[in-house]
């Protein structure tokens, strides 16, 4: 909000002000909780509001600018079992919070009173989810170590897996995903290399060698 670039760090949360090029740590005087700390991932939803992720616990906490308070979604309850340890966040179109964890892809409702598996995969269902990634039209991408998934409209499914010839997807261990809304591609790194997916034409180009392979 109000152009401020927001930063996790392991001491909390720091804001840039780039007009003038200072920082501020807004938390530190009025938040209670022990774990907060060691912020990695920051996401901003469409109602001025923050939701930070703590490595430490899979704390999750939630900033309301309107209100100027903060509170956490699991620090005091049993919401998010100890064994889904969370790898990644995504906030959707329609304000669901998604979490890829160890077990699973589970989001929360709308409220954050609770959360539920998402089980409409087949393969992937209960796979090692690492990353969640929009695409086009608010399409979900996520990348697990089972291979890709594309979830649309919150109902339809896509799953994609390493196959014996070179037109299917490099690896189905997924690192990491990043979108091109511009050209509709999906770049996708793997442990065994990169594939670049064309949503238009269905198919991956892979890139296995490197100048330093």
């Amino acid at each position: 909000f109000n152009n401020l670039i927001w930063v996790g760090t392991d001491m909390g949360i720091s804001v840039l002000d780039p007009l003038t090029n200072t920082f501020s740590r807004p938390f530190d005087s009025n938040i209670n909780y022990d774990f907060f700390s060691n912020i990695e991932k920051i996401i901003e939803s469409n109602d001025r509001k923050y939701i930070f992720k703590s490595s430490i616990n899979n704390s999750i906490y939630v900033y309301d600018d309107d209100s100027d308070t903060t509170y956490c979604l699991n620090c005091n309850s049993s919401i998010i079992p100890e064994e889904l340890s969370i790898n990644d966040l995504f906030l959707d179109k329609n304000n669901l919070l998604w979490l890829a964890t160890v077990k699973g892809l589970y989001y929360f409702d709308k409220d954050f009173s609770k959360i539920e598996k998402f089980d409409l995969f087949d393969k992937l269902s209960n796979s090692n989810f690492k990353v969640i990634e929009e695409g086009k039209d608010g399409d979900i991408w996520v990348g697990s170590e089972s291979g890709l998934g594309l979830i649309k409209n919150n109902e339809q499914i896509v799953e994609f897996q390493k196959g014996i010839d070179s037109t299917s997807i490099v690896s189905n261990y997924i690192n990491d995903l990043a979108w091109d809304d511009g050209k509709l591609e999906l770049w996708i790194s793997t442990k065994g290399g990169i594939s670049l997916y064309n949503y238009k034409n269905s198919a991956f180009i892979n890139f296995q060698e490197t100048p330093f392979s």
